[in-house]
């Protein structure tokens, strides 16, 4: 191939390049600045390679001690991996005069550190550099002074201008006053400043630059795990796990500002203990790893094959701008096992009705490959198929150990038979493959057991309802496909409809015990009242209207299909163009939101779980709903009437009106219609009329209807009474 061919892996770059104009003869050595590290640095002359350097923290140093450099023009050359060559001339000067050049800094002070004095230059430190400076000419400069100059965002020049005094010829000075500067919080671990000087003096002025290299710390996050408090190393429905997430600083820098770990998970099934989701630390040293720990706790409803995905990141505590962050990861725990398509599935399962009590039962999976059968003995030897009938005796007893006596083969009759016949039979049979743990057993699609028998009573069921079971086989490499679904329908009478709490009677106790099903989030059938296969505020005012013997709608009296909740100040307040019958709303927030639920309704009860809140509020008597302290965020919300009817919600942060207020229609002039709103602070009856200005009515858009409290807007075309 063509050696000159240049190999890339990405879009050229141009690189960033800046180095003084001159070398004069003598200097020892030329900093050039690249902005990237590993560029090849070469200084030529008619094609003969002179000097040459790679950098290092975006800048490379090129040591001319041992080059004889004569005036003249001479060839520099950067190049990097997927950037462009830059190329230009440098020229070597015999001084004539003074010549100021710097020499070296040296940082002094890291003026706000309060964790360290390293001499180093760190992520937000306030830095002290003093400055060298040589005469490299043949005359002394007078009154020399610099003024340094930068153009970073993440560096902020406190103190630019320096003095040296006078320079002989050949000699060198300190600076009479530092350099300093502020450098950012979130400033890149190893990124290098690049700062211009210019020197001055009463004969002239120079031109030069310098790095200054920046340490900061990397978080990144690794290696989540989990212990499970039952030590199976199974997450079980209702069991807390111990989720550990490693914290590392891959920076140069010691971090000493409470850095820690964020954790959040996207399941319903599972919730972070406490809402505590930053596990912090005092700091963490550059190069080192700490341990965040974090416990949550799955439902006990969770199906025993459910997914919960967790985010993790690095951070730091109360950040709120220019925070140093880690790029997030991504895992996934299960709840119970995974499913394994590979896996045997139970076989044969069968559901029958006893007398208080629905019983299930299953043959093992058949863990034999296709071609072979299990062994009747139950050891898990696996024997060819082809053995079945084949006039030969397959007993336990045989030289070949296989027991085919429970199939329809040829009798099972092994005494009096030839034992030594077909002895190839030897090392055709197996062991099986994997060895079955248990069984899990779902009802309706939830898991309600583990088991290790072949079979299962549910006695957690309630009389002449129908049941429909699967069952899954437990490995230890997961959980297998489900088994046949079998069906049987509970004996006895199926009770009292609503009757959730089992007493043969519908009261306020159905109600509160009903409320709780909906806090808990858990399914009974019984308490699906609608039979929409969810349990919620609308099964509730359906067993309300059941317990107060139903209802009569009178013909003045609206039945209520519209919503408004108003979130403001302290508070959250309902108003609606119609009776409610409840409201159910899942809030989420932080670790310091308190709620308070209205006292006048019939019912007004919470749950919180973690840094979500479930509420369900019944026949409501009052425009206020609770009282908070805190951020949160209304996730969801279900209002009802009192028919059970889903009502049309809209959720607004303008506060709850006190008073009557009508505002002026827009627009107007209008063609060919206008909005006229008005405001009520409680349920009224309402009468809106338009007059002209001579005081006769024009048209009765309103007349003597109910309006709830809130916010209503009218539309008019304009038409008078006649049309």
């Amino acid at each position: 191939g063509d050696p000159s061919l240049e190999l890339r892996t990405d879009q050229p770059t141009t690189l960033n390049v800046s180095h003084d104009g001159a070398i004069v003869v003598g200097q020892s050595e030329l900093v050039i600045n690249t902005g990237v590290d590993n560029a090849l640095v070469a200084i030529s002359k008619d094609n003969e390679l002179l000097a040459y350097g790679y950098s290092e923290n975006g800048s490379a140093s090129i040591n001319l001690e041992n080059t004889d450099l004569l005036p003249g023009d001479y060839d520099l050359v950067v190049t990097s991996f997927n950037a462009f060559p830059y190329e230009t001339t440098v020229s070597v000067i015999t001084p004539g005069g003074s010549y100021v050049t710097l020499d070296s800094y040296e940082i002094v002070s890291d003026v706000n550190s309060d964790f360290n004095s390293n001499g180093l230059a760190d992520f937000d430190e306030h830095i002290a550099i003093t400055l060298l400076a040589n005469n490299v000419g043949v005359d002394n400069a007078n009154n020399v002074s610099a003024s340094v100059s930068i153009d970073d965002p993440h560096i902020s020049l406190y103190v630019n201008n320096t003095s040296f005094g006078d320079i002989s010829a050949g000699g060198s000075a300190s600076a009479t006053s530092n350099i300093e500067f502020d450098i950012a919080h979130n400033v890149p671990d190893g990124h290098n400043a690049g700062f211009t000087i210019l020197f001055s003096s009463d004969e002239d002025q120079w031109e030069g630059n310098f790095n200054v290299t920046i340490h900061a710390p990397v978080l990144t996050v690794s290696n989540p795990s989990f212990t499970d408090a039952g030590g199976d190393g199974v997450w079980d429905a209702g069991e807390s796990i111990n989720v550990v997430v490693l914290l590392n600083n891959e920076g140069s820098a010691d971090h000493m500002m409470y850095p820690g770990v964020h954790l959040s998970e996207s399941s319903d099934d599972a919730s972070i203990e406490g809402g505590y989701e930053f596990f912090w630390f005092d700091g963490i040293e550059a190069g080192t790893s700490v341990l965040a720990d974090f416990t949550v706790t799955a439902s006990e409803s969770a199906n025993m094959s459910t997914g919960v995905t967790f985010t993790a990141y690095g951070s730091e505590m109360d950040c709120e701008d220019n925070c140093i962050e880690s790029e997030s990861i991504s895992f996934t725990l299960t709840i119970g096992l995974p499913f394994n398509d590979a896996l045997d599935v139970p076989l044969n399962l069968i559901a029958f009705a006893q007398n208080n009590s629905i019983d299930l039962e299953w043959d093992e999976p058949n863990q034999c490959d296709d071609g072979h059968v299990s062994d009747c003995s139950g050891d898990g030897d696996c024997c060819p198929e082809t053995w079945i009938g084949d006039g030969f005796a397959d007993c336990e007893d045989q030289v070949w150990g296989c027991d085919l006596t429970c199939y329809d083969n040829d009798g099972g009759d092994c005494d009096g038979r030839d034992d030594d016949v077909d002895t190839e039979k030897i090392g055709q049979m197996y062991s099986s493959r994997m060895e079955v743990d248990g069984y899990f057993v779902y009802r309706e699609g939830d898991y309600i057991a583990f088991t290790d028998e072949l079979g299962y009573s549910d006695n957690d069921i309630s009389g002449g309802i129908e049941y429909c079971y699967h069952v899954t086989a437990v490995y230890e490499e997961g959980q297998s496909g489900s088994s046949n679904t079998a069906c049987a329908t509970s004996e006895g009478d199926p009770g009292l409809n609503g009757d959730i709490n089992g007493d043969g009677i519908l009261n306020i106790l159905d109600i509160v015990s009903l409320v709780n099903v909906v806090l808990t989030n858990n399914y009974e059938v019984a308490a699906d009242l609608n039979d929409d296969n969810i349990i919620n505020i609308q099964d509730i005012i359906i067993l309300v209207n059941m317990v107060i013997g139903g209802r009569t709608i009178h013909s003045d009296e609206n039945i209520g299909t519209k919503v408004q909740i108003y979130q403001g100040g302290s508070s959250v307040s309902i108003s609606s163009d119609g009776k409610i019958g409840g409201v159910q709303m899942m809030l989420q927030h932080d670790g310091d939101f308190n709620i308070e639920l209205t006292d006048e309704a019939m019912v007004a009860e919470y749950r919180a779980v973690g840094n979500e809140t479930i509420l369900v509020i019944v026949e409501p008597d009052s425009d206020k709903l609770f009282s908070y302290t805190g951020d949160f965020t209304i996730t969801s919300v279900i209002a009802a009437n009192v028919l059970s009817e889903a009502m049309e919600i809209e959720l607004t942060d303008r506060i709850l009106p006190d008073v009557f207020e009508l505002s002026q229609n827009f627009p107007n002039p209008f063609n060919p219609n206008t909005q006229i709103q008005f405001v009520l602070g409680k349920d009224e009856l309402v009468n809106l009329n338009i007059f002209d200005i001579q005081g006769r009515l024009v048209s009765s858009l309103i007349n003597n209807s109910n309006y709830p409290s809130g916010y209503h807007n009218i539309t008019w075309d304009g038409t008078n009474t006649m049309g």
